[in-house]
């Protein structure tokens, strides 16, 4: 059997999962260019147990919800072949990132690979946006800038779809090279905005609006009691 086949199942059950590849290869354990590897490998016609080793099939399969014999060979994709569990079916999978290691250079954002992905049940992600998965990742806030709004080891949910300053919001924005979690107030002539710290101790400032660059949105908070 060909690895080029068995990327195919790999696809078919990735996409059923809502996943990345990336996403499937951190959660499987291994690098998040995992997936990308491997069709590189298949390119050269190559076949499974050469472009693939067997501990790393059977990691994704467990991902994917299925069994490591059915990826490798395919088959009916029955009850024997499914390993369905509440935990994969039903969560969706959000990169996960540190705030500090986002950087803006220039007019590009530079977004680490993700290390760590942090799940939400599909449904309640649903409901808080109905952006698709690939425009949301997760943030750790670090700093004191944001009490008591957000506390220092806060996770924020961003929705990059929302990355304008057309609204008013809790946002990441980017101000020359770092990339911070602020409140925005839009001036009335619209070509400001207002970057606010919630903590009086750390400065406030206003830019033009051309000059900031929005990460996204904050849509939810999480924070350890």
């Amino acid at each position: 059997m060909v690895l080029k086949e068995m990327l195919a199942r790999v696809e078919e059950r990735r996409k059923a999962k809502n996943l990345s590849k990336r996403q499937v290869g951190i959660l499987a354990g291994r690098s998040g260019d995992l997936i990308r590897n491997w069709e590189r490998r298949a390119e050269s016609g190559k076949p499974v147990e050469r472009g693939a080793d067997n501990e790393a099939i059977d990691a994704v399969a467990k991902v994917l919800g299925v069994t490591g014999d059915w990826l490798r060979e395919g088959g009916d994709l029955d009850g024997d072949s499914l390993k369905l569990t509440q935990s994969t079916d039903n969560i969706t999978y959000v990169p996960l990132f540190e705030i500090d290691a986002i950087e803006c250079r220039g007019d590009r954002l530079h977004v680490p690979n993700e290390l760590k992905a942090f799940g939400f049940p599909s449904d309640f992600l649903r409901r808080l946006t109905n952006s698709p998965y690939q425009e949301l990742c997760v943030v750790a806030v670090r700093g004191e800038a944001m009490v008591p709004v957000l506390m220092d080891g806060d996770v924020v949910l961003l929705d990059r779809s929302r990355n304008s300053t057309d609204r008013d919001g809790l946002f990441a924005v980017g101000y020359g090279s770092a990339v911070k979690i602020r409140k925005l107030d839009r001036a009335p002539n619209g070509f400001q905005v207002s970057v606010l710290a919630a903590n009086p101790a750390y400065a406030s400032y206003e830019v033009d609006t051309d000059a900031l660059h929005v990460v996204g949105q904050a849509v939810w908070i999480g924070r350890r009691v």
